[in-house]
């Protein structure tokens, strides 16, 4: 993985996607926790207090579910940049290639050199 720089995080389309990634992880790793409290002895809980565990968890299921869309658009966007920098340098190198090349006689290399 490519490093993070927290100087520029959204620099590139690839340290947009870290950030996303990092902060998917951290959601997954809440969301683990979170069922784990939810499950955990539920006698001992008061009623309100599941129903807060329950809520905070909906809401992190949806940030999961948003996070996940972000990632599916910018890895679309990664793409299209690709596939659209590779189409400019074809072009770049099929403008180079048709371009008329100079031939030099024996008598201007001379006075080239």
């Amino acid at each position: 993985m490519a490093s993070y720089n927290l100087e520029n995080p959204f620099g590139t389309i690839e340290s947009a996607q870290e950030y996303m990634r990092l902060l998917a992880d951290a959601v997954l790793e809440a969301k683990q926790d979170l069922e784990a409290d939810i499950s955990a002895d539920t006698a001992t809980r008061s009623s309100r207090h599941l129903e807060a565990l329950r809520v905070a968890l909906f809401s992190l299921n949806k940030l999961d579910h948003h996070v996940q869309i972000v990632l599916r658009g910018l890895n679309d966007l990664r793409t299209l940049h690709r596939l659209m920098w590779r189409e400019r340098t074809e072009e770049s190198v099929s403008e180079l290639s048709s371009a008329p090349v100079p031939v030099l006689s024996g008598e201007s290399l001379k006075k080239a050199s």
